[in-house]
C-alpha cells in the first residue's frame, strides 16, 4: 500500500464517525478523495514545495479517532483559556461540548462547530464550503475535503461589533496512538462588523506523532474588520499544515499574527485577495525551529483592485540543524493603481548548521504604486552580547535577551495583554529547551 492509499484508508472510519451526510457533501468528499488519490502528496518538483519535503509525513500511519483523555484535556484548556473570551474547544478533531464556554452573543452571531452549523444552516455551509479553497490548487486540500471531521463555523452579521474575543482551542492528545486531525473552518464577517479571533493549537506532553491538516475559508464584507492570532504549539512530534484563504471587501481590514513555536514540520499558507477598493491587511509572523525541525510560511497578497494597502513582517529564529522557509508573494494587478505594499522577512540563525530559504516576491503590473520588499539573515550580534556580559549578565540570559528583542516587533502587536504574555512565555520556553550552540561561546 502506497502513502496515498494509506492516508485515504481512514475514509470508512470517518463515515462511521460523522454518519449520514447530505448528498452534495458526500459528492464533495468523493471529489476530494479522487483528487488526492490521483495526485498524492506534493513533492519537491512542485515549486511551492521545493524546500519542504513531506516524505517523513507520508511514511507515517495515523488514525482518525482515539481515546481523547478529556481529564488531561480539561487541565490544559484551563491553562490556555483567556478570561472574558467566548470559548470553543476541539479535542482530537471533534468539538468537546463540556469544555466549551460560550456566553450570550448578539442576535444572528453563529459561533459553533461546522458539523453543528451543517444542521443549523445547511444552505450557508453549502454555499461557502469549497468556494475559495479549490481542490486543484493544493493536494492536501483535497485530502482535507475527503476527511475533515469538524471545525469552526463563525458568522457575524452586518454591523455587529463583538467586544469580547472569540477563542478556539484545538487540542490533540495522541497519548495512545498517532492521530490525524482534519479540520475545516468557515468564517464570514458581515459588512461593518468587527471580531477578534484567537486560534490555539496545543498538544499534551509526551504525545505520539500527530498530523493536523486545517483549511479555512474566510470572507470579509465591506468595511468589516477581523483580527486573528494563531499559535502552533502542538509538540515536537507534530506535523501541522494550514491553508487560510481570505477574500476582502471594500474598506475591509485584516490583521494577522501567526506564532509557529513547536512542531516537527509546520507549514502555513496564508492567501488574501482584495476584491474591493480601500482594503488593508497586516500580516505578522514569528517562527522558531530547532533540532531537525522545519517551519515553512507561504503568503500571497493579491492586489486585484486599486487603493489597497498591505504590510507584511515575518521573523524566524532557527537553531540546530533546523530549516526555515519564507515565501511571500505580492501581486499588483494591472488595474490596481495606488497600491501600497511593504514586505519584510528577517531571520536569526543561532548555529552554523541552521538554514533559511527566504524568497520575498513582487509581481507588479501597474505603474502608479508604492511597493518594497526585503529579507535579511544574520546571527546574534557579538558586540551586543559582549556588552551585556561585561555588565554581569550571564551568557544564557544575554542570548535570551537579544533573541527576545529581535522577536518583540511581532509579539508587541498582540493587543490582549494576557495572550501576549502567554505567547512570549511559550517562545522563551522553546529557547530554554534548545541546547546552547556555538554563537558567542
Amino acid at each position: 500500500m502506497d502513502a496515498t492509499e494509506r492516508f485515504l484508508e481512514n475514509a470508512p472510519r470517518l463515515a462511521e464517525i460523522v454518519g449520514v451526510q447530505p448528498v452534495w457533501l458526500s459528492a464533495l468528499r468523493k471529489e476530494g478523495h479522487d483528487s488526492f488519490a490521483e495526485r498524492g502528496f506534493p513533492s519537491s518538483k512542485d515549486e511551492e514545495w521545493k524546500y519542504t519535503s513531506l516524505v517523513a509525513l507520508s511514511r507515517q500511519s495515523f488514525t482518525l479517532a482515539g481515546d481523547a483523555g478529556l481529564a488531561a484535556a480539561a487541565d490544559l484548556v484551563q491553562q490556555e483559556r483567556l478570561a472574558g473570551a467566548h470559548l470553543l474547544v476541539f479535542v482530537d478533531g471533534e468539538m468537546a461540548t463540556d469544555l466549551c464556554s460560550v456566553g450570550e452573543l448578539p442576535e444572528g452571531v453563529m459561533f459553533t462547530s461546522l458539523r453543528h452549523a451543517l444542521v443549523k444552516d445547511e444552505a450557508w455551509v453549502r454555499r461557502r464550503l469549497g468556494a475559495q479553497a479549490k481542490l486543484e490548487a493544493w493536494p492536501l486540500t483535497a485530502l482535507n475535503a475527503a476527511l475533515w471531521r469538524d471545525g469552526l463555523a463563525l458568522r457575524v452579521p452586518a454591523k455587529v461589533v463583538l467586544e469580547q474575543p472569540l477563542q478556539v482551542i484545538y487540542l490533540t492528545t495522541a497519548q495512545k496512538q498517532s492521530l490525524e486531525v482534519q479540520l475545516r473552518s468557515l468564517v464570514e464577517v458581515g459588512e461593518s462588523a468587527q471580531v477578534r479571533l484567537i486560534e490555539s493549537y496545543v498538544g499534551l506532553e509526551g504525545a505520539q506523532a500527530s498530523f493536523t491538516n486545517v483549511v479555512s475559508e474566510v470572507t470579509l464584507g465591506d468595511n468589516a474588520r477581523l483580527d486573528r492570532v494563531k499559535s502552533e504549539r502542538e509538540g515536537d512530534a507534530t506535523f501541522h499544515v494550514g491553508r487560510f484563504e481570505l477574500r476582502q471587501g471594500r474598506d475591509s481590514s485584516f490583521r494577522s499574527h501567526i506564532f509557529s513555536l513547536s512542531g516537527k514540520l509546520l507549514r502555513d499558507d496564508l492567501n488574501t485577495r482584495f476584491e474591493g477598493e480601500g482594503g488593508e491587511c497586516e500580516l505578522y509572523g514569528l517562527f522558531f525551529a530547532s533540532g531537525d525541525h522545519l517551519v515553512d510560511h507561504h503568503t500571497v497578497v493579491d492586489h486585484a483592485v486599486p487603493r489597497c494597502r498591505s504590510v507584511e513582517s515575518y521573523k524566524g529564529v532557527i537553531d540546530g540543524k533546523a530549516r526555515g522557509v519564507f515565501n511571500g508573494k505580492v501581486i499588483v494587478r494591472e488595474d490596481a493603481q495606488h497600491t501600497d505594499s511593504q514586505q519584510s522577512n528577517k531571520n536569526l540563525l543561532l548555529s552554523e548548521s541552521a538554514t533559511i530559504n527566504s524568497k520575498p516576491q513582487l509581481e507588479i503590473f501597474a505603474d502608479d504604486v508604492k511597493c518594497a520588499h526585503g529579507a535579511t539573515v544574520g546571527q546574534l550580534d557579538e558586540d551586543a552580547l559582549f556588552y551585556l556580559r561585561a555588565r554581569g549578565i550571564g551568557l544564557e540570559e544575554a542570548r535570551s535577551m537579544l533573541i527576545r528583542a529581535f522577536a518583540v516587533e511581532v509579539t508587541e502587536g498582540v493587543h490582549d495583554e494576557a495572550l501576549r504574555e502567554g505567547l512570549e512565555t511559550a517562545f522563551v520556553a522553546q529557547l530554554t529547551h534548545t541546547p546552547r550552540l556555538e554563537v558567542g561561546a
